[in-house]
């Protein structure tokens, strides 16, 4: 009788255990832990993991994609993170965290033939669309490192490719890097709230020497933030290194609309700094230095420009513009509408020094602008973040058609199918995965690696 009895009743337990599970697994969805067990998340051979919004599976294809970003970062042997588009909201520590070693790449659309990085990512910095976007719910700041002297975050942790949104933290709404100099890269930053500093960006102890290490901060939009100071980025006692950056609609209630520095040294190169809000749109103290750019709104203590136009310098000293008596619109498009490309005319084009341009960010004119066309189109490199008058650079294979032997020519800049010398493709990846290909010519002349860090051939 006893014996049946506690028969009984463990079979009643262990049903409420199984049902309880059940039920937590439902509202929970993929993250909900029973009885200590989660899912293994797994790259594949290549060390890529897949996310999607509505992923439950172990990572390690797209039909088999997790949505569980943050375990993706943190996943044993991964070293590359394909993110699909769609919106995914913080994990429950309130803001993701990069990995050394690890690159985090959004604006995968597997469902339309975007699988990896050969494709044509939407990327939020190129066009309308958001693509991939991080969503901090106002809990937090969107993206957190918090690091030590001791134990600093690197370049090769990377961010590609993300809209950042609905930040909100004491600093750093968007981002918050203390001891970090991830690359973050192909972002737009908007949205995001500190109620002291950084709505956008706020970065501590980060130490960038240009010229001997890559920018940290490339191809990114800062837009429609706002904190105490600081209302785009905050640099405290900071070293970093921004290249095609937009910084614009951003407001500080006390300082520093776009930029507020305090006790840093930071260089801007190719940056466009325009119709911010604050008493004062860039605050320097003589640590921001502004190379190849364009800054409307007042601004002090800037370290000596370099090839630069900005409001209130009436000088030509240096490579820089005279900025008496131009207006915004005479410069930009159509600023009232948030176009800030190069007017017809505007004495911005072809006015940049292009020897600092690759000297100190290890660019060149195969690189791509804010916009992805080729960073120099003209006689020159252009002051601010997009360039004049340039074509788009290709990424992936999608057009690329080679002759009747299967060969396609690839030369510097080219803009073609790759079908000839002359209808030349510029970039080597494309060429490669183009389909019908046999061979690739390639001319003699500077190529840079894409973002996978080297060259992915391909088997016949």
């Amino acid at each position: 009788m006893n014996q049946n009895f506690t028969s009984c009743c463990y079979r009643f337990f262990a049903r409420i255990v199984f049902f309880s599970c059940l039920l937590f697994s439902f509202l929970l969805g993929s993250q909900a832990i029973c009885l200590g067990q989660t899912a293994t998340l797994r790259p594949n051979s290549n060390g890529v993991i897949y996310v999607r919004p509505a992923g439950t599976g172990n990572g390690s294809s797209w039909s088999a994609a997790t949505s569980n970003l943050q375990g993706a970062i943190d996943a044993e042997g991964v070293s590359q993170v394909f993110v699909a588009v769609g919106t995914y909201n913080v994990p429950t520590s309130n803001s993701f965290t990069l990995k050394n070693g690890v690159a985090v790449f959004g604006g995968f659309d597997p469902d339309k033939g975007v699988f990896d990085l050969t494709g044509e990512r939407i990327l939020p910095n190129r066009g309308s669309a958001e693509g991939s976007i991080l969503k901090g719910n106002y809990k937090g700041s969107v993206v957190k490192n918090v690091f030590t002297k001791a134990n600093q975050m690197i370049s090769s942790a990377v961010l590609d490719g993300f809209t950042l949104t609905a930040g909100k933290a004491a600093e750093g709404g968007g981002v918050n890097n203390i001891w970090a100099t991830p690359l973050l890269r192909n972002l737009v930053i908007k949205g995001n709230t500190a109620t002291g500093t950084g709505g956008g960006i706020f970065t501590d102890s980060a130490l960038i020497a240009l010229g001997v290490s890559e920018p940290n901060f490339q191809n990114i939009i800062v837009k429609n933030n706002i904190s105490m100071y600081g209302g785009g980025i905050c640099f405290n006692a900071s070293s970093n290194g921004l290249v095609n950056v937009l910084i614009t609609g951003n407001t500080a209630t006390t300082e520093g609309a776009a930029i507020y520095n305090n006790r840093g040294s930071n260089m801007l190169i190719n940056c466009t700094i325009a119709q911010n809000v604050g008493t004062t749109t860039v605050r320097g103290d003589d640590g921001v230095a502004l190379i190849n750019s364009v800054l409307f709104g007042r601004s002090t203590n800037l370290s000596s420009p370099l090839y630069s136009l900005i409001e209130g310098l009436n000088s030509n000293e240096s490579g820089n513009k005279s900025s008496e008596g131009l207006s915004i619109s005479q410069v930009f498009k159509n600023p009232s509408t948030g176009d800030f490309s190069l007017a017809s005319g505007s004495v911005a084009i072809d006015a940049g020094m292009r020897t600092i341009f690759e000297g100190l960010t290890f660019l060149n004119e195969n690189s791509a602008d804010l916009a992805g066309k080729y960073r120099e189109a003209g006689a020159s490199i252009d002051m601010g973040a997009y360039e004049s008058g340039s074509a788009t650079v290709n990424v992936g294979a999608v057009g690329i058609v080679p002759d009747a032997s299967g060969i396609i020519y690839v030369r510097e800049r080219g803009t073609g199918k790759g079908s000839s010398w002359s209808d030349a493709v510029g970039n080597i990846q494309s060429a490669i995965n183009g389909n019908g290909v046999k061979k690739v010519y390639v001319a003699t002349g500077n190529y840079k690696v894409p973002v996978t860090g080297g060259l992915m051939l391909k088997i016949m």
